[in-house]
C-alpha cells in the first residue's frame, strides 16, 4: 500500500481498504522459492504504454478468493533482486491461466500461468526493479502472523491435553497423574509461554517502525517448529481419537506440517537469513 501512488491509490487503495477487492501474492516458481534472485525466471517486458508478463507461479495460496495478484517478474537478464519488479494483475486477465494443485491438510494452491499476459503501466506496483524490497516488507508482516496462527493453535492443543489427561482413566487412574504425561504437559505449556513472549516482544518492535526483519524470521522458524511438538504431545496423549478426523487435531498436524516450509523453509532462516545477518 505504501508504494502506491496516483491514480494507483484509486485502482488498488481504495478497494482494499474498503475490502472491495483482495490480491494474493506470486513470487513461487517451479525453478524454486527460496532464493528468488536466482529462481524468478518469469520476465515482464515493455511492450509500448503496456507491460507483457511471461511464465509461471507455483503453490500460489488464496488465489481462490482473490481478485487479483500480485506477481514478481524480471525485467532484465541479471540474476539479482535489483532487476524484479511486482504487477498487479486481475483475475479476469485473458493472458493468466490457474491450475489448481492439493496440497496436505486440504489446502489449496495454484499454479499459474503467465501466457503474454499484458498490463498496464499502471499495473507496476513501487519503482521498476524494487519488487524485491517490497516483497521483503510484506513477507515479514506475514511472518508474524504465521507464528501467531501457530501460537494459537499450540494453545488450542495444551488446553485439550490437559482436559483429556484429567478426565480418560487408565490403570485406575487419570492419565494426568502419569509421569510420562505430566511431562509432554509441561514441556508443552514452557514453549507456549516462552514463544508468547518473544512474538509479543517482537510484535512491538514492528509496532514502533523499527525493522524487524530478522526478528520475523526468528518467529516464523520458531514457531511452527513448537506447534509440530505440540500436536504431536497433543495427538500422543489422546492415543487414537487424536488421530481421527473428527478431532481438530489431526487437521492441524497436515495442515501446520506446511507452516515450516512455505514463506521459507527452517534451514533457510536458520542458515541463508540469521546466520548471515548475525555473522555479517
Amino acid at each position: 500500500m505504501f508504494h502506491l501512488h496516483g491514480e494507483q491509490k484509486a485502482r488498488y487503495l481504495d478497494p482494499l481498504l474498503s475490502g472491495v477487492k483482495r490480491y494474493c501474492f506470486a513470487m513461487t516458481e517451479p525453478s524454486g522459492g527460496s532464493d528468488p534472485a536466482r529462481a524468478v525466471l518469469t520476465n515482464a517486458k515493455r511492450d509500448g504504454d503496456s507491460w507483457v508478463i511471461n511464465g509461471s507461479k507455483l503453490w500460489i495460496s488464496f488465489f481462490e478468493d482473490a481478485d487479483g495478484v500480485l506477481v514478481f517478474a524480471r525485467q532484465t537478464q541479471m540474476k539479482d533482486s535489483t532487476s524484479i519488479s511486482m504487477f498487479a494483475v486481475e483475475k479476469g486477465n485473458p493472458g493468466l491461466i490457474a491450475r489448481p494443485v492439493p496440497m496436505l491438510g486440504g489446502m489449496m494452491t495454484y499454479q499459474l500461468t503467465f501466457d503474454s499476459c499484458r498490463v498496464d503501466e499502471l499495473a507496476l506496483i513501487g519503482t521498476e526493479g524494487a519488487g524485491f524490497k517490497v516483497a521483503q516488507q510484506e513477507l515479514s508482516t506475514a511472518r508474524f502472523e504465521i507464528g501467531a496462527k501457530a501460537l494459537g493453535i499450540a494453545q488450542r492443543c495444551y488446553d485439550m491435553m490437559v482436559e483429556h489427561a484429567k478426565q480418560r482413566i487408565v490403570f485406575e487412574s487419570p492419565l494426568s497423574e502419569k509421569q510420562a504425561i505430566q511431562s509432554m504437559i509441561v514441556d508443552s505449556w514452557i514453549e507456549i509461554q516462552q514463544h508468547r513472549l518473544m512474538l509479543y516482544a517482537c510484535a512491538e518492535k514492528d509496532d514502533r517502525g523499527e525493522d524487524t526483519r530478522t526478528e520475523a524470521s526468528v518467529v516464523k522458524m520458531t514457531c511452527a517448529e513448537m506447534v509440530g511438538r505440540v500436536i504431536d504431545r497433543a495427538i500422543q496423549i489422546h492415543g487414537a481419537t487424536g488421530c481421527t478426523y473428527e478431532s481438530p487435531l489431526a487437521h492441524w498436524y497436515d495442515n501446520q506440517r506446511m507452516s515450516r516450509i512455505y514463506d521459507g523453509p527452517t534451514e533457510v532462516h536458520k542458515y541463508r537469513v540469521l546466520a548471515r545477518r548475525l555473522l555479517a
